[in-house]
């Protein structure tokens, strides 16, 4: 018996050991890495340098990268509220639609849409010439509100975020939507028995009793200011005009792969996983302390 307990730990270790050794190489190890790269200078060849805080002291004073943390904050914003907002009126409508299965079929294929794909989409509704707003105004007669959407800051960087609303609106209501089968009928009768109906309910027992999944939206929404709207923005405007749309996925990239500064890029992904990790546990312990 005791050979076979034997024998069944060795098989579990076993089996255990190579998806430790493909984690260790391809996660493990690069982040540990990115990590030591981010406190050294080093172009992609020759001798890696340590200089200290040097990298995050740049990210703090160098004009792009300070735009880049500024259009990080307003994706975060930007994102989160309206959405959100919105998401949420829309679940509680469809909560006692009959057929609400289709509708809710029907909004994941805004959230199903790759982000490159949305982009390119985009790129041709912001076009300042035969874009779908400008040539919208102009049959409007409203010519003179025609502008170059992606042209200047901050202009560029609200025109991208209201671009990615159509995402994450749709990701909003499917998590509320979600949200609100779980909640007991009874509470919601013993709510319109007393009177409590519409956005007084939505507002005061039902929104309440959302708060896990709310923070589900939040954290996610986050994740994706930080790292999922990359191909987003790269598609429309590569980040410019002169960088002025970047955000630190962009900076991240260009400075990494187009000018082979790893410290740099090191530095701002180390910075760019702190930041997104503390929002993240700030978010969901929040969620659970009631």
């Amino acid at each position: 018996m005791e050979k076979d307990e034997g024998n069944m730990e060795k098989s579990i270790s076993i089996f255990l050991l190579l998806p430790f050794i493909f984690l260790s190489i391809f996660l493990l190890i690069p982040i540990g890495f990115t990590v030591v790269l981010s406190f050294c200078s080093w172009w992609g060849y020759g001798p890696i340098t340590f200089v200290g805080l040097d990298n995050f002291i740049k990210i703090f004073t160098i004009e792009r990268f300070q735009r880049a943390l500024i259009n990080n904050l307003l994706w975060i914003i930007g994102v989160i509220f309206v959405p959100m907002f919105f998401g949420l009126i829309l679940a509680y409508i469809l909560l006692d639609v009959k057929g609400k299965r289709i509708f809710t079929a029907a909004l994941w294929i805004p959230y199903a849409i790759s982000p490159v794909a949305l982009g390119y989409i985009f790129y041709f509704v912001f076009d300042p010439k035969i874009g779908l707003i400008n040539s919208t105004l102009e049959i409007l007669g409203l010519g003179f509100l025609k502008r170059a959407w992606l042209s200047s800051w901050p202009l560029n960087t609200f025109s991208l975020i209201i671009g990615s609303w159509w995402n994450r609106f749709a990701f909003s209501t499917i998590v509320y939507l979600a949200g609100m089968t779980t909640i007991s009928r009874d509470i919601i009768d013993a709510a319109k028995t007393d009177g409590c109906v519409g956005f007084h309910q939505l507002r005061k027992i039902i929104f309440p009793l959302l708060r896990p999944f709310t923070a589900i939206i939040l954290a996610w929404s986050v994740l994706y200011s930080f790292q999922d709207n990359f191909g987003f923005i790269y598609v429309t405007t590569e980040g410019g005009p002169f960088r002025s749309s970047e955000v630190i996925g962009i900076s991240m990239y260009l400075e990494g792969f187009m000018s082979s500064n790893m410290g740099i890029a090191s530095a701002l992904a180390f910075l760019s996983t702190i930041i997104t990790l503390t929002a993240a546990i700030i978010i969901l312990s929040r969620s659970k302390g009631g």
